[in-house]
């Protein structure tokens, strides 16, 4: 046999082991996150009566630390919280005994950890309670009470200003970036506006301090010596125009 076709009869007999050997090799797997595959409401339900419990089943087990299911009602406020139901070996189900329930719109977050990869992954579903529950739109209505606490209007303040606001939404979700960053009705997002003169402040979360219940301050400065206007209200995450009543403070800043 020539060198040439030894050389070729050689390039097969190697080709062909490297082509045994990946067929035999075991396929590296492709991971996928955790999906809701169903849930009890369903989404859309319009129920005649509340629900005892609220269910969630996923595509694959998730991991017992971090996964959360969360409710909601038209105001944002946080109803209830739950987690990976203990009676299900498998963990691919969240469950939440829920409170008692008025008629109205209710909205369930959840946040799926999957326990192959460590891969997070959110989604929500919404239910009713009564007739027609969701097809009605109330925004001005759905739209959490804030007031501005201090500055008092009026009074003296010192540098750095602490701006403290009361509202009884949950604060985390009524903020830019937050995850359900306002839902006004559910559908539009609206988050909180600190307005210092002509300075615009969207804070997020991370930056107010809790400083009572349903309490929370931003602290801003230094500012210049002198009288500032303050104003504070929930603004439309696209437009950024006031939804609601807008409030309004006047301070003398000392130096």
């Amino acid at each position: 046999m020539g060198v040439k076709r030894m050389r070729a009869y050689l390039g097969c007999v190697v080709w062909g082991l490297v082509a045994a050997l990946a067929t035999l090799a075991p396929a590296t797997p492709a991971w996928s996150h955790a999906s809701m595959v169903k849930s009890s409401p369903a989404g859309g339900a319009s129920l005649s009566k509340a629900p005892s419990e609220i269910r969630a089943w996923f595509s694959e087990e998730l991991k017992v630390k971090g996964s959360t299911l969360r409710l909601y009602d038209s105001h944002q406020k946080l109803l209830a919280s739950g987690g990976i139901d203990p009676a299900v070996a498998k963990h691919d189900v969240m469950k939440i005994a829920a409170p008692h329930l008025a008629n109205g719109a209710y909205l369930v977050k959840w946040h799926a950890i999957s326990a192959d990869d460590n891969e997070p992954k959110d989604g929500s579903f919404k239910f009713s309670i009564g007739t027609g529950a969701q097809t009605t739109k109330a925004p001005m209505a759905d739209v959490p009470p804030l007031q501005l606490i201090t500055p008092a209007n009026g009074a003296p303040v010192k540098n750095p200003v602490a701006v403290v606001v009361e509202t009884p939404g949950d604060i985390d979700h009524l903020t830019m970036g937050g995850g359900m960053a306002g839902m006004s009705g559910m559908d539009s997002g609206i988050h909180l506006h600190i307005i210092v003169d002509s300075l615009v402040f969207m804070p997020p979360a991370s930056k107010l301090t809790k400083v009572g219940p349903s309490r929370y301050q931003y602290v801003i400065g230094p500012l210049p010596a002198g009288t500032h206007t303050i104003k504070v209200y929930w603004a439309d995450n696209k437009t950024h125009a006031a939804v609601g009543p807008v409030h309004t403070a006047k301070c003398a800043v000392s130096g």
